[in-house]
């Protein structure tokens, strides 16, 4: 185990013991095993638009097709880690990952969670030291380019250069709203949007199946990536529980379809993604 990516849990027990069914309608069905953590695949060919979004260009499709190197990772590693050279662009094909700072005093931060059809590393600067470590949340399948290549691109290919900067927009302007929530809302906003919006991706990468997401995620993630104790993020899960707004068992969340959190959640934005 890394004792950087995963210092011991603040509390002990699993979703199953302080998560349990709740909010109206059929769940899964009875005796049904949870999905392993790393399946199923995005519906949704990688670097794809979602629907909706623009058709995919010919630089798109020349990006997609360098994505031929393939490597796996057991859950609970690094692949990156801070202060270390992104050599390498990745794509991730199926699994869940997280971005993670570890603090002075040993506790760790995370700054995102990263999802099937995401890309990190060298997305934009080639060769760069990485300000932050990424780490695996569960099995995860990657496929990867040479920074040179992405650099080599870049330079050839303004279709290319474009569309990895949208991306790379993208993602720093989910982290501003990501700040913005831990900074000015109180913990059960925090905890709700933080869920709404993987629903919500898990969704747009086909990641749910029978009205569930696999969702791979302790009590301990929810907290270090909300500024939360264990003990408060679980509180605050239970009453979201009770209000009928999510249920989470056996590592599988429904997130209700309630305007209860509209008025929290940042104003609609253009798809930025490639």
């Amino acid at each position: 185990m890394d004792r950087h990516l995963h210092p011991p849990l603040r509390m002990p027990g699993s979703e199953a013991d302080w998560l349990g069914m709740a909010a109206s309608g059929a769940g899964p069905k009875a005796g049904l095993p949870p999905r392993p953590l790393n399946e199923p695949r995005a519906t949704r060919p990688p670097l794809e638009p979602a629907d909706g979004g623009p058709p995919p260009t010919p630089q798109s499709a020349d990006l997609r097709a360098l994505f031929q190197r393939t490597e796996t990772r057991r859950g609970r590693v690094d692949i990156f880690r801070e202060g270390g050279v992104a050599n390498r662009c990745c794509l991730i094909l199926s699994g869940w990952a997280c971005r993670y700072r570890v603090m002075a005093d040993g506790e760790r931060a995370i700054l995102g969670f990263l999802l099937p059809g995401d890309l990190f590393g060298a997305v934009v600067d080639a060769d760069r030291v990485m300000d932050h470590g990424v780490g695996t949340l569960c099995d995860v399948t990657l496929a990867t380019i040479a920074a040179e290549e992405i650099s080599r691109l870049v330079d050839t290919s303004p279709g290319i250069a474009a569309a990895l900067r949208r991306h790379a927009l993208a993602d720093r302007t989910r982290m501003r709203d990501w700040l913005a929530s831990v900074g000015r809302n109180n913990a059960w906003v925090r905890v709700a949007v933080l869920l709404r919006e993987l629903w919500e991706r898990g969704g747009n990468a086909g990641l749910i199946r029978d009205g569930f997401l696999p969702l791979p995620l302790t009590q301990s993630h929810l907290a270090d990536a909300l500024g939360l104790t264990a003990v408060h993020a679980n509180r605050t899960i239970r009453a979201l529980r009770q209000e009928g707004l999510i249920e989470w068992r056996e590592r599988q969340l429904r997130v209700a379809e309630r305007p209860a959190l509209e008025p929290h959640r940042s104003a609609p934005r253009p798809p930025g993604g490639i």
